[in-house]
């Protein structure tokens, strides 16, 4: 006779199959995990916020330079009167980057030198044509095209200077 499962042991007939657990789900996050993604979360939302105003500022910083240089643009190198009209625009700039206290009384050598300190060390001494020819009457071309060139080109190393200048890095 062979034996069947039911009468060799009894017992066995009681027994159910393994039931395994449930799988494990993804949420709720264990406590660490959940606190790891909130901090992560508040410094991308930091990182944000700091870019944009960042950007912000370095738009706000640009603008007198750009509204400047936009209006030199506008200006008529045939005017008598143009190299005054770039002096007092470059002043206008100054004083947006410099302060009215320490720019506004600026004149001659003074002023010349407090512009040649934006533009890089090989144009320095250039705005003194600028400041020697102010009140003459208009002077050949090539000497307007030259200073044209040279207002645009320290309109445009201004903010930088002036933001490193505070910082206490100097180059444009």
């Amino acid at each position: 006779m062979t034996p069947t499962s039911t009468t060799a042991n009894p017992a066995l007939n009681a027994l159910k199959d393994i039931r395994l657990p449930a799988e494990v789900g993804f949420w709720p996050p264990a406590p660490g995990i959940l606190a790891l993604l909130i901090l992560s979360l508040m410094l991308i939302i930091a990182l944000i916020v700091w870019l944009y105003l960042r950007h912000k500022r370095h738009l706000r910083q640009q603008a007198p330079a750009k509204a400047a240089l936009q209006l030199l643009s506008q200006l008529d190198a045939n005017d008598p009167q143009l190299m005054l009209q770039l002096s007092s625009l470059l002043k206008r700039c100054a004083i947006s980057y410099g302060g009215r206290e320490q720019v506004a009384s600026l004149t001659g050598e003074d002023w010349y030198q407090y512009l040649d300190q934006a533009l890089p060390i090989k144009m320095h001494g250039k705005f003194s044509r600028l400041l020697k020819s102010r009140y003459q009457p208009h002077s050949d071309t090539d000497t307007t095209r030259e200073l044209l060139t040279l207002c645009q080109q320290w309109l445009q190393c201004a903010p930088s200077y002036y933001r490193k200048a505070s910082k206490g890095a100097k180059s444009c």
